[in-house]
């Protein structure tokens, strides 16, 4: 009787130990709390739509057939819209931009002047990162011209062409400053004034700055 009694005591402290040793085990092996990472905040790049307005530095110069050449430096603006896609660091949009360039000179008795212009551009660029954006465009261009001359004045719409190159700086991740130089050529037009019809030609070198905002 004394062995049975003695043999079941030692079965139940067995089980007592088994048991506080998979309690232990239990604790140990508590599992760690995850790890958090910070997310790094999403670059946006030059992908997208984006608007935005230039104050302008012009110098332009008028030739005819009969008519004396006028040179002339004048201050304007512009409003620009455009949409690019990115491709590894090349970019590439179209953009087009309305402004007003108050260009007015005389020479000899002959008074060139131009007012509202405007351009569709294509643009092809190079981002070396994120910031920055350094581009070449070239498209048509179009410009409101007068020509006076012997008490004679005739107004025509000159279409050409216009060609430059620039860099687009971000700000912050949505507004971007932009620095840019343009040649334009508006080719021959004819104008209607003095003894006849004259063929007038005039080119512009414009120097820009201004800001644009990214959708």
């Amino acid at each position: 009787m004394k062995k049975i009694v003695f043999s079941a005591l030692s079965g139940v402290s067995l089980l007592a130990a088994a048991g506080v040793a998979q309690a232990a085990d239990a604790i140990d092996q508590i599992p760690e709390a995850p790890v958090v990472t910070a997310q790094p905040a999403p670059v946006l790049g030059w992908d997208g739509g984006y608007v935005g307005a230039m104050g302008n530095y012009n110098h332009s110069n008028a030739d005819g057939d009969d008519l004396p050449g006028v040179d002339t430096d004048t201050f304007g603006g512009a409003a620009f819209a455009g949409y690019q896609r990115q491709n590894g660091n090349i970019v590439y949009g179209a953009e087009a931009d309305i402004g007003y360039n108050a260009v007015n000179g005389d020479e000899d008795g002959v008074d060139v002047e131009t007012g509202v212009d405007g351009s569709l551009r294509a643009r092809l660029g190079y981002a070396p990162n994120d910031r920055v954006l350094v581009y070449g465009t070239g498209g048509v261009a179009a410009a409101d011209a007068e020509v006076s001359a012997a008490g004679d004045s005739d107004s025509q719409t000159m279409i050409g062409y216009t060609v430059g190159a620039g860099a687009d700086v971000k700000v912050t991740e949505q507004i971007f400053a932009r620095g840019e130089y343009r040649y334009t050529d508006y080719m021959d037009e004819s104008f209607d004034v003095g003894a006849g019809d004259q063929d007038v030609e005039i080119d512009n070198h414009r120097v820009g700055a201004g800001i644009g905002f990214k959708f």
